[in-house]
């Protein structure tokens, strides 16, 4: 169900006001190659850049609007997909084993 949401999903809001460590969410949406718009704690131990790979906003108030102007430019909507599926895949778990894997066989 949830692959089936992310498939048709055309950006995922992620405005969380409160949380501790690094949230899964907002890499798995970012591995499915959507647009991410959420909050710094959406964010929180992610080295992303706003406006590159995702969109960090603290005032949810900007959202709608935030999303009107992605919605209107096919052009930076698919820059920002491409960009979070790149970031994203760093963190896969084939990406995060291998140093380890190198490490243990030297």
């Amino acid at each position: 169900v949830l692959d089936s949401l992310y498939r048709i999903a055309k950006a995922v809001v992620i405005p969380l006001s409160l949380g501790t460590g690094a949230s899964l969410k907002t890499i798995e949406a970012m591995a499915y190659g959507k647009a991410v718009i959420g909050s710094s704690i959406a964010f929180r131990g992610y080295p992303v850049a706003s406006g590159t790979n995702c969109i960090v906003e603290d005032d949810f108030s900007t959202y709608n609007e935030i999303l009107r102007s992605l919605f209107s430019s096919e052009k930076k909507l698919n820059a920002l997909e491409k960009d979070a599926k790149i970031f994203a895949e760093s963190y896969s778990y084939q990406n995060v084993y291998k140093k380890y894997g190198e490490f243990i066989e030297s």
